[in-house]
């Protein structure tokens, strides 16, 4: 088994929302992401 592919891809998909636009003060630009509801995610940044 290659290493590189042991691992599970994942993905999101949702409508990319405007938010305060923080991140890109500090150079890290962001996407607020609306996702669907059977979704659970702890808050954080992915």
């Amino acid at each position: 088994m290659n290493a590189l592919r042991q691992y599970v891809d994942h993905f999101i998909v949702g409508q990319v929302e405007k938010g305060k636009q923080l991140g890109r003060t500090i150079g890290f630009p962001t996407a607020n992401l609306n996702i669907a509801n059977n979704v659970s995610l702890e808050n954080g940044v992915y």
